[in-house]
This record gives structure tokens, sequence and C-alpha cells, in this order.
């Protein structure tokens, strides 16, 4: 694609911004009218950007959308992943985490569309599976790091497994986000949430 004089002149960090505006745009309105109702030009007049500066920056409005809805997920996930990071007393670590990670979907309900669009989409999009394949290999490995922390140390039995715990914890967070919208005066994501953790705390007694 022939780069316009301005986009020539665009310093990194207006192109950054640019890229900022597009990824915002576009997961705002995801929110709205989830991405069927997408085009290029409602997204860049959103943004305030140029029309080619979709394919500019992005290769296409396709790919644009894929970095939307992972980004939106990543970032519904970010305080989730600082607390597993973090040096936090990792009795209570995971509990906590788990905890805030059920706040979060009931806070961000607004979001949860269009990540239940980019878990559908990923099925027939290789670039889409790949972002979210990444981003929940890392989450799960977090957890379960953070589980075969505590069942060394004898706060788990030895009969719960990491790996599958891990797996499980997604699980049911997975099932509480479709929960949420399909049934969202029905779902209580905190009540879900205690559940789940005083079943964690049940397992941390046998």
């Amino acid at each position: 694609m022939r780069m316009t004089t301005a986009q020539r002149r665009s310093s990194p960090s207006s192109e950054a911004a640019t890229r900022a505006r597009l990824i915002a745009a576009t997961q705002a309105l995801l929110a709205i009218g989830g991405a069927d109702s997408l085009t290029s030009r409602s997204i860049a007049t959103a943004a305030a950007a140029n029309l080619g500066a979709i394919t500019y920056y992005f290769g296409s409005k396709e790919q644009l959308v894929t970095e939307a809805m992972v980004a939106g997920a990543r970032d519904l996930l970010a305080p989730v992943i600082a607390i597993l990071r973090s040096d936090e007393e990792p009795t209570m670590k995971l509990l906590e985490a788990v905890a805030v990670l059920h706040g979060l979907l009931r806070d961000h309900r607004q979001d949860l569309a269009g990540y239940i669009q980019a878990i559908a989409a990923s099925s027939s999009k290789a670039s889409i599976a790949d972002a979210l394949q990444t981003l929940h290999r890392e989450m799960a490995q977090l957890l379960a790091d953070e589980i075969e922390r505590q069942r060394s140390v004898a706060q788990l039995p030895q009969w719960v497994s990491p790996p599958a715990m891990a797996q499980l914890i997604l699980a049911v967070v997975h099932g509480t986000l479709i929960a949420a919208v399909v049934d969202p005066t029905g779902t209580d994501e905190t009540a879900i949430g205690s559940q789940f953790v005083q079943l964690l705390l049940g397992a941390r007694t046998r």
C-alpha cells in the first residue's frame, strides 16, 4: 500500500496513538453492535482516523477486529494476572484471584459479548484462535504454578492436579461468562465466585 505524506511524516508516538484509537474504537463498536455491525468506515470515523489507516496499521479490518478482541480480553484479565504474579501471601493469592475474576465479570458485562464473539470466531479464524490460545495458556500456567506452590506446602491435598485444577477454574469462569451473556438478570457472578472459593477452601482442608 502506498503511504500518504501524512503517514510518512508520522512519528512513532503518533502511530502508536492512532493504533490505540483504532483498537479502542473497535472495542467500543463491538460492545454496541457486535462484529457483524462493524465496517471500516464506522471504525475510522469513531477513531477520528483516515480510512486507509486500518489497512496501513493492521493490514485488514479483520486483523484489527482480532487484535481489538484479544486486547479487550487481556485488559479484562490484567488485574488477575497481576495478583498471580505478585508477592502476596501464597495461600490466599489463588482465592483472591478467583474472587477478582468473578468480580470483573460482574463489572464488565458490557464487554462480555465481544469476548464470546472472539471465542466463536476462533473456530474459523486461525489468527484469533492463536491469540486466544496464547492468553488462555498464560492464565492456565499462572494458575497451575500457584496451585503447585500451595500443594507443595500442604495447603492443598496431593490429589489436586495443578494443570487440571487450573483448567477447571478457567472452565468455571467461561461458564459464568456465557451465563452472564445468555441470562444477565438471572446470573449472579458474585454468588458463583463465592461458592467456588468455598469449594477451594474445602479442598484445602482435606
